[in-house]
């Protein structure tokens, strides 16, 4: 759950309430951000977007299968739909990077050391320049 409590705009609850294909109350549109655990405003921010994408695609999907007959729409409505779903992939591995932080990790997992050589574990940190 959030680490502290705020309030979601009631607008832009609005806004990703009108992308579920049936009507739906605001408690819903919570319920769904809550399913996420956002643990910051961004992270909400984040989530609503990613709620609204994933659903906006699902139209265009449903929208591509009702014009089988003409193949120039359902090939409009599926390039849309995938642009979304690329875009939801994105916010996904945006969440991730955000919840795990930006920096980069390295994981060693076989060290070798040969007679009269020096290892260290743990985490090592180098000072400044001239330290």
């Amino acid at each position: 759950m959030l680490a502290k409590q705020f309030t979601m705009p009631q607008g832009l609850l609005l806004q990703v309430a009108g992308t579920f294909r049936t009507p739906v109350t605001l408690d819903k549109v919570r319920a769904a951000v809550a399913a996420l655990e956002p643990r910051d405003e961004l992270e909400a921010m984040l989530i609503v977007q990613m709620i609204g994408c994933t659903n906006m695609a699902m139209r265009w999907m449903d929208r591509a299968m009702k014009v089988r007959h003409d193949v120039d729409f359902m090939q409009q409505y599926t390039n849309i739909a995938v642009k979304l779903m690329r875009t939801y992939a994105i916010q996904v591995e945006t969440l991730k990077k955000h919840r795990d932080g930006w920096g980069q990790k390295m994981v060693v997992e076989h060290v070798t050391v040969e007679s009269g050589g020096q290892a260290a574990f743990g985490s090592i940190s180098h000072g400044k320049s001239g330290d």
